[in-house]
């Protein structure tokens, strides 16, 4: 071989070299292609790439390593560039990354290789991973975006702050531990001064009147620890004198000494409307407190001729009478009852407004209620020709058995009372998630729904237009729900015009207890009586409710007559029956009085006044507290129930 062929040799030797060098020391994937872009020789590059073998890879399965989404424009380019011949084939996608375990984005580009004639014989190209770059140029577009965010929101402070400064309603201050170093017009006219008569620095102390040690002190304590503080209310001394109330907050910019930006703002204007407010409410609830005062005055008064009315029907009621008379007296007693309904109306609203009605919780069946309500309304249901329906219910549930009856009596009466003749009123319950369901269902005409909260307040009557006092007060809902809030028993209405009303009550289950036996209760004769009233028609129709009964009846018109009567007297009293309310004294001296000699006597207080707080301890004491107009069956009761127990026995004192 001639010296000049090894010349070639060599050359053509460190070129090779050169090039194994230069595709090892680059960061892209060197790839060579066939004619036909195919694969022909292995690829160490896009082996240690992509992780794939020379037999998942080789010819044209080297697609399998571009992403899915990718591969219909990558082949495209491909195509395009291997038909034209050239000159340059390039492209861009993703590819599977074995190293990062994830697609990474990649740009390529590759040149045809051609013999002396110009034939294609193979495809040279470089696949190079722009996955980081791209990530830098995203990083850098998201700095971008948001330097020019908090540019954006630097000019809008900048023009906030100019603007605030400009409108010049906002005192603003800096400060230096004690001193006031600079203010703003604002702040000077807040305290009553001008530039021309106000020399700075001043001591914020003195503008400030005593009474605000401990508030300031909070406040540099939180400034130094925290570097601002809470705004709160302090007071500055007007030039005049007068004390400006302010709301002051600050922002410490240096620790020591303690320097600060502060803005304070005149508050004078919402501290009168608080004044203003307050007055208000005082005035709304002396309104109030007037209005139950009144209600329950009226109410007592009103319950005395009331308890007359109700004895002389009783005993009318206990005589023989021809049916004509017999039908006189029941309208008298429906007449009464109606009244008294009207009164216990005034009495429920007054109390429940003044707070003085506590619930009795205890445990009964819910069937207890349901008859009572069928046994009251079925009469006037079926006089005025509707279907009353009361479903039986088998559960327990945990109530104040009054409140709770008084609430249903109140929807069941309503429900009577609108209904017209012909409909339908249904009492039913549903048991669901420990609790039940009580509801009172009708055929009326229904509410519309932006009248179902009108209904619930008091004196409204959207149903009476023609004010007839039949259908009550407009009182009935308003209990109910004052009642359902006091015993957490939530109350909802379903109704509408033409579809009648639903009204529910949710009220909490019971555990099933055994029931004591009911005593049938009646007026039995022969008992020594003590009767303290301060009216003479309650005392004599009492009286002779009583004595025709076979008692013996012993009146008193006060509470001293009533005292005296007990010291002297030689016999024991079985009973005493008191009103409360009597001109000196109240009838709990008589009352106690009494059970000091004879411990076993039936106590009874009548009133018509429930608002003084030691009623509504006496029944753990014994006694019991009966409401004007007292039935003759619910004072039979009364005083039955008492001698039960025993025959009094007398005691010396």
């Amino acid at each position: 071989m001639s010296g000049k062929n090894l010349d070639e040799l060599e050359q053509l030797r460190r070129s090779d070299a050169r090039y194994h060098a230069v595709l090892l020391a680059s960061a892209a994937i060197v790839w060579i292609a066939s004619p036909e872009g195919e694969f022909v020789e292995r690829q160490p590059g896009w082996e240690e790439y992509t992780g794939q073998t020379w037999a998942e890879y080789q010819y044209s399965k080297w697609i399998s390593a571009i992403h899915p989404d990718d591969r219909p424009q990558v082949t495209a380019d491909w195509m395009g560039a291997v038909g034209s011949g050239g000159p340059v084939y390039q492209t861009q996608g993703r590819v599977w990354s074995a190293r990062h375990r994830a697609w990474r984005a990649f740009q390529t580009r590759g040149v045809p290789v051609r013999d002396k004639t110009g034939k294609i014989i193979e495809w040279v190209g470089a696949l190079t991973d722009v996955q980081d770059a791209l990530d830098s140029q995203e990083k850098l577009l998201q700095r971008e975006r948001e330097l020019a965010e908090s540019r954006s929101a630097a000019a809008r402070l900048r023009e906030q702050l100019s603007r605030l400064l400009e409108a010049n309603s906002i005192g603003l201050i800096t400060t230096r531990d004690d001193d006031i170093l600079e203010a703003n017009d604002a702040f000077l006219r807040l305290i009553g001064r001008h530039r021309g008569q106000f020399a700075l620095p001043i001591s914020w102390r003195k503008l400030t009147p005593p009474g605000y040690e401990e508030a300031d002190a909070r406040a540099l304590v939180q400034l130094l620890e925290e570097g601002e503080c809470l705004p709160f209310q302090k007071e500055y001394i007007r030039a005049d004198g007068v004390r400006v109330p302010v709301l002051l907050g600050a922002v410490a910019f240096n620790r020591k000494p303690l320097e600060c930006v502060c803005f304070v703002v005149d508050i004078t204007a919402q501290k009168r409307a608080e004044a203003t407010l307050e007055q208000a409410r005082k005035v709304a609830e002396r309104a109030s407190e007037e209005k139950t005062r009144f209600l329950a005055a009226a109410s007592h008064d009103l319950r005395q001729p009331m308890q007359a009315l109700a004895a002389l029907i009783g005993i009318l009621a206990a005589r023989p009478h021809d049916p004509d008379e017999t039908a006189l007296v029941k309208r008298a007693d429906r007449a009464m009852r109606s009244m008294a309904d009207l009164l216990n109306a005034l009495l429920d609203f007054s109390q429940l407004d003044a707070g003085v009605i506590q619930p009795h919780w205890e445990c009964f069946p819910a069937q207890r209620l349901l008859e009572a309500m069928r046994e009251e309304f079925e009469i006037e249901a079926s006089e005025k020709e509707l279907q009353f329906t009361v479903q039986n219910c088998p559960c327990w549930v945990r109530s104040d058995l009054a409140l709770l009856a008084r609430m249903v009596r109140n929807l069941v009466s309503n429900a009577v009372k609108y209904t017209p003749p012909g409909g339908q009123v249904t009492v039913v319950c549903h048991r669901e998630q420990g609790r039940i369901r009580l509801e009172v269902r009708d055929t009326g005409r229904g509410i519309r729904p932006e009248m179902h909260d009108a209904i619930f307040e008091e004196f409204r009557q959207i149903g009476n237009p023609e004010c007839d006092d039949r259908k009550g007060l407009g009182l009935g809902l308003s209990i109910v729900r004052k009642m359902a809030h006091l015993l957490d028993h939530p109350i909802t209405l379903r109704s509408s015009p033409g579809a009648g009303s639903t009204f529910t009550i949710s009220v909490p289950l019971a555990e099933p207890v055994t029931e004591q036996p009911h005593s049938e209760f009646f007026f039995a004769g022969g008992r020594r009586v003590l009767l303290v009233d301060d009216n003479e028609l309650v005392v004599e129709v009492l009286v002779s409710l009583l004595a025709d009964a076979g008692n013996d009846v012993v009146t008193a018109n006060s509470a001293e007559q009533a005292l005296a009567i007990v010291q002297s007297a030689e016999a024991a009293f079985d009973a005493v029956i008191s009103d409360y309310r009597l001109p000196t004294l109240s009838g709990l001296e008589v009352i106690e009085s009494v059970r000091r000699r004879w411990p076993a006597a039936t106590a009874i207080i009548l009133s018509g006044d429930t608002f003084d707080p030691r009623l509504h301890v006496l029944s753990n004491t014994g006694v019991k507290v009966l409401s004007k107009p007292v039935s003759r069956e619910t004072l039979a009761q009364a005083l039955e129930s008492g001698f039960l127990r025993g025959d009094a026995k007398s005691v010396t004192p």
